[in-house]
């Protein structure tokens, strides 16, 4: 199925040795770049090795089986449920990605016979952007830009980013090893950083997050992040990651 339509295909099963029929058809998955999603079902993980029944080892895929394999944890609070979220976004994403090719999601699961839940509430979705895609909009909406750890600018970024700032009446939130040295820059920690004051420039429709890791504490509330970095990966470091646009800067800036 998954060859005939070039669109994923989901298989589900019980927690135990029925999931190993997968392995003949997910390794040829990997080598034909077929994207298949095998979800498995696992008990908690702490109980293998203890000869319980319906419980195997997971924990390790064969190489050429499947390009990616998530644990899915149990949900408990709001950090388990961001965990389970931003883990299946990446391993359905991962699907189409660089050719394409088959993933595993590890579901830890207990049983509860409790059905009296009658809506599942909505989960925040991630896409990857390419430079061949169109681009969502920022028409409307307040936007800033932040930048972690950067690499040194060229003048060429430097003015890309001043006249994106200029076109979107934005600013530039600076970590202290940003690099950025255009006419834009705000030192942000001060002010996004108190525990008794809210600053509403810590509130903004869209932030662009460019740079890598930073290691100010900065409180920012953002409606939707656009990760933009020629790593192509889901870093969802304010927790409202909307886009990963997997390319140059200068090419995100120039083509929005």
């Amino acid at each position: 199925m998954a060859a005939e339509s070039g669109e994923p295909v989901v298989l589900s099963c019980t927690g135990a040795t029925a999931s190993r029929n997968y392995l003949p058809g997910l390794t040829e998955a990997f080598y034909r770049k077929l994207p298949v999603l095998a979800v498995t079902a696992t008990p908690p993980l702490g109980r293998i090795g203890h000869n319980i029944p319906q419980v195997i080892d997971r924990t390790a895929s064969l190489r050429d089986t499947v390009k990616l394999s998530v644990e899915i944890p149990e949900v408990y609070d709001e950090e388990s449920e961001w965990t389970c979220s931003t883990r299946i976004n990446k391993a359905i994403l991962e699907l189409k990605r660089n050719g394409g090719g088959p993933v595993h999601i590890n579901l830890v699961t207990t049983y509860n016979n409790n059905f009296d839940v009658n809506e599942i509430k909505p989960v925040n979705v991630i896409s990857r952007i390419l430079d061949k895609d169109n681009f969502p909009s920022l028409e409307n909406k307040k936007v800033c830009i932040f930048v972690g750890a950067h690499k040194k600018w060229s003048q060429e970024l430097t003015e890309i980013v001043d006249g994106f700032c200029e076109r979107y009446n934005a600013a530039v939130l600076c970590d202290h090893t940003s690099n950025y040295c255009g006419k834009y820059k705000i030192m942000a920690s001060l002010v996004t950083s108190q525990e008794l004051y809210v600053a509403p420039c810590t509130r903004m429709d869209v932030l662009v997050h460019i740079g890598d890791i930073s290691g100010a504490y900065l409180r920012l509330f953002p409606k939707e992040v656009w990760r933009v970095n020629p790593d192509g990966e889901i870093r969802d470091t304010f927790r409202t990651l909307r886009f990963v646009f997997d390319m140059e800067e200068e090419i995100f800036l120039r083509n929005i």
